[in-house]
């Protein structure tokens, strides 16, 4: 492989991974919000 083709490689690496990490976070970000709605309902029966 040359140099040029490593680079690329790498920066395709690189983007998969934040696209993978972007992708955990949102996952993330949706069981909080779903738990945080429950929590909410929850206080205001009491």
């Amino acid at each position: 492989m040359t140099p040029i083709q490593y680079v690329g490689l790498a920066y395709a690496l690189v983007f998969f991974l934040f696209f993978a990490y972007a992708l955990r976070l949102t996952r993330s970000s949706k069981e909080l919000e779903t738990k945080l709605d429950q929590l909410e309902r929850e206080s205001r029966k009491n």
